[in-house]
Formats: C-alpha cells, sequence, structure tokens
C-alpha cells in the first residue's frame, strides 16, 4: 500500500485544526492520523510517511525527520514497532486528542487559570488533589 493512499483529503484540514507546535508535535498528529483516524488502515509510519505528510499539509520537512520520529520516541508520545517504524501510543493519542490545539499545561500568561478549569471541567466541576499540590491549590 503507497503511504500517499493513507492521507485523504481533510489531512490538511485535520493538521490546521490541531495546530501542531513543532515537528516532534506533528508527527505524533501524523501517526494519530494515520493509525486511529484512518481504523488502523497503517500501524506504523516511517520517515517518508512524515515526508509526505509535510508535503500534504504545507509544512516545511524537518532537517532530519528520522529523528524527529527518535525525538517523538524520547518524548514518550510514540513507540518503536520495529527499526524506523513508530506508531502511536496513550500519551501520544492524549496529546493529539485532547491538548491539541493549543497548550492547557505549559505556556500562556494564564496557564494557572487554564489549568483550573481544564481540572474542573475534566472532574464534573469538583476540585480534586492533584499531585502538585493541595485541594483547590492550582498554582
Amino acid at each position: 500500500m503507497n503511504c500517499c493512499d493513507l492521507f485523504f483529503p481533510c489531512f490538511k484540514s485535520f493538521v490546521t485544526q490541531k495546530e501542531p507546535k513543532n515537528d516532534v508535535q506533528f508527527a505524533a498528529v501524523v501517526a494519530y492520523y494515520t493509525g486511529l483516524k484512518r481504523q488502523r488502515l497503517k500501524e506504523s509510519i516511517t520517515k517518508d510517511d512524515l515526508i509526505t505528510a509535510c508535503r500534504l499539509a504545507g509544512r516545511d520537512r524537518p532537517p532530519v525527520p528520522q529523528q524527529t520520529l527518535r525525538n517523538a520516541l524520547n518524548a514518550s508520545l510514540l513507540d518503536s514497532t520495529g527499526v524506523g517504524n513508530f506508531s502511536i501510543n496513550t500519551v501520544g493519542e492524549n496529546l493529539v486528542a485532547v491538548t491539541l490545539p493549543g497548550d492547557v499545561i505549559s505556556g500562556g500568561s494564564n496557564e494557572p487559570a487554564k489549568l483550573k478549569a481544564f481540572i474542573l471541567t475534566s472532574c464534573g466541576g469538583m476540585p480534586r488533589q492533584v499531585r502538585f499540590g493541595q485541594r483547590g491549590d492550582f498554582r
């Protein structure tokens, strides 16, 4: 199966919607899209898939695509499924499905407010104890 067959026309709009901030996040978006959005027609991606995805999304190609995939592996967003093959894992799925677009955990001047809103909405409106603070303490 040709990797171009895996990317149907709405891939570019999916990438635009998710707004990956760097090449590592983009690699996670590509793996998520090819694996989950396409009903696992392709279990893993390679550097060639990443290059094709950059072309289809209108993004600049990473300087060393294989290193970008290894960086995503080191960031725990992808798993290695063989030499040069990478698949999305649950951490990468959560990044793409929940965190992107925008950044709930990092960046922005209203970071504590964003985190508090995220925790409150994900807990049904009830504050709960989080690892870095006491109940109700969102600093």
